[in-house]
């Protein structure tokens, strides 16, 4: 008891959690899409987006991964309220300069495996790989992609009519939503009524 009250607040309400399971979700890059190849060729524009989940049981979270991250932590900083960011632990900026020592960077790594196998943690990743999205863009003729500088017509028509469906997902109930309600008839269908209409969860 006395060490889980050592854990931060959010922590201790993860764990107030009902659910068997926790996902940890993050991203690295962005949506923007250069349609410019030659942008690319730029070091700072990372050419994909992805976004990954890391599924863990709560027991094996609260049993093993908290207190075995907080452990690492101590070993390598004295302190277990320093915060793991991946960038700068690779760059070795920061409080992380201690990894230019490429033994104790070894050590690190090795560690942080080691309490990944034992906690046996379950990814799930999904990666847009930009490059290759604009050039089948291009090949296909299929997708064209424009910025709101291009003047599209049909672009103000999309920008006109989204914000009622995102004013209706935040409270249903709106019955000043005039616009929502006239464009309502325009929902496709599908195999029943208001298939194309979706608000998740």
């Amino acid at each position: 008891m006395e060490e889980m009250e050592s854990y931060n607040k959010k922590e201790l309400e993860i764990l107030k959690l009902p659910h068997r399971y926790l996902i940890f979700l993050d991203e690295v890059g962005d949506s923007f899409l250069h349609f410019d190849l030659e942008k690319y060729n730029d070091p700072s524009i990372f050419p994909v987006m992805t976004v990954a989940a890391v599924v863990v049981s709560k027991k094996v979270y609260a049993d093993i991964l908290m207190p075995g991250l907080d452990e690492i932590k101590k070993y390598f900083f004295k302190d277990k309220n320093v915060y793991f960011h991946s960038r700068e632990i690779r760059r070795k900026d920061g409080i992380f300069k201690i990894f230019l020592n490429k033994n104790l960077y070894l050590e690190f790594k090795t560690k942080i495996d080691e309490l990944l196998e034992k906690s046996s943690i379950t990814i799930i990743s999904s990666s847009i790989r930009k490059i290759k999205l604009v050039q089948k863009a291009k090949k296909d003729d299929e997708i064209l992609f424009f910025n709101k500088q291009d003047n599209i017509n049909g672009l103000q028509i999309a920008d006109y009519c989204t914000y009622p469906f995102a004013r209706h997902a935040k409270n249903p109930s709106d019955i000043n939503n005039k616009l929502f309600i006239f464009l309502r008839k325009f929902i496709y269908k599908g195999d029943y009524s208001e298939y194309g209409l979706k608000e998740w969860p």
